[in-house]
């Protein structure tokens, strides 16, 4: 077994502070950092590992407030909340014999005080940034980026797949995008008037 799977032998569970991430990896946490990041943690993070990757704010107009970018990765709009309010009832909703085998990615040190107390193990930025450039050159296996058909993810520890607004969850679904030929495709006439 590889180096870098050892790091997530024991974690059921990763949960990431994405503005925290997004800042020290890249400078600033707008759309085209997360794009570039989010090869980089398909490749770092083993598909076992439940992650959900947890903004700040509301996704673009019309967009999900969370995404299943690949098997066992999500990313989470926080919307009105605090990403920080959103990773604590992450790690909360958890069982509590089950969230010492969570772990949680932030330099906030308030937030990493919080998320102990609630039962989950913090780990530098810095730690994770190692992980991604240990993973740059060997994506892990089924890691491949872009929407995928079928099922969101549930929240991490979330009851069974429930969600506030099924609706909205299965018109994500249906979006389909994939790299390549065709990825940004147009829709309706551009000459019509509105």
């Amino acid at each position: 077994m590889s180096e870098r799977h050892d790091a997530w032998g024991d974690v059921e569970a990763l949960l990431v502070d994405g503005n925290n991430l997004l800042h020290a990896v890249a400078g600033d946490a707008g759309p085209a950092a997360l794009r570039g990041l989010l090869p980089r943690l398909a490749a770092a993070v083993p598909v076992l590992v439940d992650t959900v990757v947890v903004l700040d704010g509301t996704p673009d107009p019309g967009a999900p407030s969370w995404t299943r970018v690949r098997r066992g990765l999500v990313i989470r709009h926080s919307g009105r909340r605090s990403a920080d309010a959103v990773l604590v009832d992450l790690v909360e909703q958890r069982p509590p014999e089950r969230r010492a085998a969570t772990l949680v990615v932030t330099n906030d040190a308030a937030l990493a005080t919080d998320l102990r107390h609630a039962g989950a193990r913090v780990r530098p930025v810095g730690w994770f940034e190692q992980r991604l450039a240990e993973a740059s050159g060997s994506p892990a296996p089924g890691a491949s980026v872009g929407w995928r058909r079928g099922p969101l993810a549930p929240p991490v520890g979330g009851g069974g797949g429930e969600t506030k607004d099924p609706g909205r969850d299965q018109e994500a679904a249906r979006r389909v995008w994939t790299p390549g030929r065709g990825a940004t495709r147009k829709r309706g006439n551009p000459r019509r008037g509105r």
